[in-house]
């Protein structure tokens, strides 16, 4: 999904459009509710602070604590990902959260149950955008196509009489 982020600077270059996203509170609570500041913020915090940590070259463990943390941010990412629409602030958001916890998880956590709901939810991500370009294309090729039902120049009436008649010429030597 993302290759490990060992380095200060880009952590917090990555971290920057999350930390504009959070502060969106209206949005924030409204796509993640209570589970919102009461998981993903705080794991949110939790895994910035241990990967600045471990980027300036300290020493850093995950508590089994932090990993239940990081485990139910997850799980709520994944809820709300599977529970209906997904709106174009959660598909911003989960655009650098599913990074994070996959980057926190790599270097820290090193939970397979993590790894794999952090995969599923990109797959789900993914294939909805796939979905979404899908139909937007075809909606602009059915636009295309309705203006080109209503387009008929004269050559086309003129051709379908000129067909009409040798098929009508057609027919009468025929019969």
């Amino acid at each position: 999904m993302t290759e490990m982020i060992n380095h200060a600077d880009d952590l917090k270059k990555m971290l920057r459009p999350l930390e504009k996203l959070m502060n969106y509170n209206a949005e924030f609570n409204q796509t993640f509710g209570s589970s919102g500041t009461r998981i993903i913020a705080p794991a949110y915090r939790m895994m910035r602070d241990q990967l600045l940590t471990l980027a300036d070259g300290k020493k850093v463990g995950a508590s089994n604590k932090n990993k239940q943390l990081a485990q139910q941010a997850s799980s709520a990412m994944t809820a709300v990902v599977t529970s209906g629409p997904i709106s174009q602030y959660y598909r911003n958001f989960a655009e650098t959260y599913l990074p994070l916890l996959n980057n926190w998880n790599l270097q820290l956590g090193k939970n397979e149950s993590i790894n794999a709901m952090t995969r599923a939810n990109q797959r789900i991500l993914d294939d909805m955008m796939t979905a979404k370009d899908a139909t937007e294309v075809l909606n602009r090729a059915i636009k295309t196509l309705r203006e080109l039902l209503q387009y008929r120049p004269v050559a086309f009436d003129l051709s379908r009489h000129y067909l009409k008649s040798l098929q009508d010429d057609i027919e009468a030597k025929a019969g």
